[in-house]
């Protein structure tokens, strides 16, 4: 989701259509643009889009590159290659041009030059390795950086300075329980990330659990100021094929109150965000499923601003 336009960009097919990156203009209603070269598949590793030196830039997994698209039309620039480390399990931008990467085994820096990344450091995290890739990054506020992983009841806190060296490793007390398709999500302006997993909260300056909550039960998204965790009571991992569990609801919680506000939704949402405008806004499909990339019992994604 692009936090300053009514943009969110999809990896998907359309009308059937070869699976492409494409955007879509949820005020227009249309899309508006699709990426000029098709990638190669999906990965685990999610898109990202970063505003860099190089302007604003969709940058896109594939296999152990990033293939790099202009934000604006989608138009394919090239690739980015991190030498030295065979494959990574997850990237970040800290700005200043320089990126990070995580392996199972460590985390790498580089700085870039266009399409050139220029290899700067390197510091190993956990000693216990696991081999199903699901090491995530989340980048904080004051050049520091948690790498986790789901199995591990901590995660460790790396700095990392403006030419990209890295130092102060520190193990902290904040499960990352981020796993395919859930997240760590992180407000840098109430200092806390929330793991999607447990519907935990945990503050980034004491490291401390702050909060946890019930609903709502199946959280996907946070508001821009951190004060409301949006979700639903639809389970997401629910195959039974019972319809009458999931409702076209959405549920938010305000973390000053206590409180929980259920809305009504069109849709049955799926993924929700607040934009620039201050409005909550929902992945919706019409029709029941699980999960996004479920077609049945037809495609009908759609976007939709909830009142």
């Amino acid at each position: 989701m692009d936090q300053d336009k009514p943009e969110i960009f999809f990896y998907g097919r359309v009308n059937g259509q070869n699976y492409n990156l494409v955007k879509y203009n949820y005020h227009s209603n249309e899309i508006s643009a699709k990426a000029n070269k098709l990638p190669g598949g999906g990965t685990s590793i999610e898109m990202r889009l970063y505003s860099t030196e190089n302007g604003q830039e969709l940058f896109f997994p594939q296999g152990t590159k990033l293939d790099v698209y202009d934000a604006g039309d989608l138009n394919y620039k090239y690739e980015l290659a991190p030498e030295n480390i065979g494959g990574y399990d997850d990237f970040a931008y800290l700005g200043n041009n320089i990126f990070c990467f995580t392996t199972s085994k460590a985390i790498f820096t580089y700085k870039r030059t266009n399409a050139n990344l220029e290899f700067i450091d390197k510091k190993e995290h956990f000693s216990t390795h696991f081999g199903n890739g699901n090491y995530h990054l989340i980048p904080l506020k004051g050049n520091e950086i948690l790498v986790g992983y789901f199995q591990e009841p901590q995660s460790f806190k790396f700095s990392i300075s403006s030419t990209g060296k890295i130092s102060n490793q520190q193990l902290v007390n904040i499960p990352i329980k981020s796993r395919w398709k859930k997240k760590t999500l992180y407000s840098p302006e109430r200092d806390y990330v929330v793991n999607l997993l447990e519907n935990r909260l945990y503050s980034t300056n004491s490291f401390n659990l702050e909060d946890s909550f019930e609903k709502p039960y199946y959280p996907s998204g946070i508001s821009r100021n951190g004060n409301l965790i949006l979700g639903s009571s639809n389970n997401p991992d629910d195959y039974s094929g019972n319809e009458s569990t999931f409702e076209r609801k959405i549920q938010l919680y305000n973390l000053s109150t206590g409180k929980v506000t259920t809305v009504e939704s069109k849709g049955f949402p799926h993924l929700l965000f607040e934009n620039y405008l201050g409005q909550i806004i929902s992945i919706s499909s019409g029709f029941y499923r699980q999960n996004l990339e479920n077609s049945t019992p037809k495609p009908d994604i759609f976007v939709e601003v909830i009142q």
